[in-house]
């Protein structure tokens, strides 16, 4: 049973992943405002081909945030609940809603 759980965690956030990449960002589409991943598809792709400055440009954080998702999925199971991940973990989701704030203010550009 436990496992099944787990797949069913994977295939469904492959899903999401797969929608946003052929839809776009929903609360974009929905709400018309930048989600806080806005933007990292394009950045890893400017990465990946070299543009490194236009991938920070359309986010700042692109290189940390599958790192994040995947000790975020997996924390029970690698880390045993640990209190510093899980305090890693808070920490950049802040640093996060900080940085949408702050591109929904326009403080900085949202490129979408």
């Amino acid at each position: 049973v436990k496992h099944s759980k787990w797949i069913c965690r994977h295939i469904t956030l492959f899903a999401v992943i797969l929608l946003g990449a052929y839809w776009g960002c929903p609360i974009f589409r929905l709400f018309g405002v930048c989600c806080p991943l806005c933007g990292t598809t394009r950045a890893w792709i400017s990465f990946l081909s070299g543009e490194i400055i236009a991938a920070f440009r359309y986010h700042l954080f692109f290189l940390i945030s599958p790192a994040w998702f995947f000790v975020a999925a997996h924390y029970n199971v690698l880390f045993k609940r640990s209190r510093i991940i899980g305090y890693l973990l808070l920490c950049f989701a802040f640093l996060l809603a900080i940085y949408n704030l702050m591109r929904i203010t326009g403080m900085i550009a949202c490129v979408v």
